[in-house]
């Protein structure tokens, strides 16, 4: 008895199987270390485990009733019910098609099916053909369209802009009537002779001086200040 033991109690195998030096057998879990016997199967060289069977041939004896390997026995397979038909039978005694057919139809034979009377066709009348028309090859013909006719807005009558000598508009002074502007279109466009506080004269169309778009001959423009000068 190993040291530690207590008395009463037989010392087991460790955890992980060993093999004997003696016999060369396989010890298993939980056999005794003292005075081990191997299986009583001929050829087996586990350890016994019970009833001089080791662990494998026990559990076939336990089930089966023999150590012997059991082996599986096929039934004979047994041919579908319906006559001429060589399939083997699945369910109910009978193959797979005709099974379908049963729980499909109620019945293992094809159903008819009625024969389906074919409808009269329609009478088409066919439609005269349509005259062919040869069309030109190449490039169509560019095809321009007709100018937009705008509208030109009337210039305002030479009456309304007529000078009025003394006339104060803002730094000008209209001093009378010049000779007529005509641009590009043809539309003539009446201009004063002006002077400025400077006393330059100057011509300008009446039509700036008397909205004030012109209000003197350019001394009187704020110059632009730089950077530094805002500083």
């Amino acid at each position: 008895m190993a040291d530690g033991a207590r008395p009463g109690r037989v010392q087991l195998s460790p955890p992980t199987p060993s093999r004997s030096p003696a016999s060369g057998g396989l010890m298993p879990k939980g056999i005794p270390i003292e005075n081990p016997q191997l299986c009583s199967v001929d050829g087996c060289e586990r350890f016994e485990l019970s009833r001089g069977l080791c662990s494998k041939h026990y559990q076939r004896f336990y089930r089966h009733g023999s150590t012997d390997m059991p082996t599986r026995k096929k039934a004979a397979p047994t041919p579908c019910s319906v006559d001429g038909c060589g399939r083997d039978a699945k369910a109910r005694g009978l193959c797979d098609m005709h099974y379908k057919r049963l729980m499909r139809f109620g019945s293992t034979s094809l159903p008819r099916r009625a024969k389906k009377t074919p409808l009269a066709k329609p009478v088409l009348q066919k439609a005269a053909p349509k005259p062919r028309v040869k069309k030109p090859r190449g490039k169509k013909p560019a095809v321009r369209k007709a100018p937009v006719e705008r509208a030109v807005r009337p210039p305002k009558p030479v009456n309304e802009y007529k000078a009025k000598k003394g006339q104060r508009i803002k730094s000008l002074t209209v001093l009378g009537q010049a000779e007529p502007f005509k641009n590009k279109a043809g539309v003539e466009h009446p201009q004063w002779r002006v002077q400025c506080i400077c006393g330059k004269e100057l011509i300008r169309i009446a039509q700036f001086v008397q909205r004030g778009q012109v209000s003197s001959c350019g001394c009187q423009t704020v110059p632009s200040r730089t950077w530094n000068e805002t500083l």
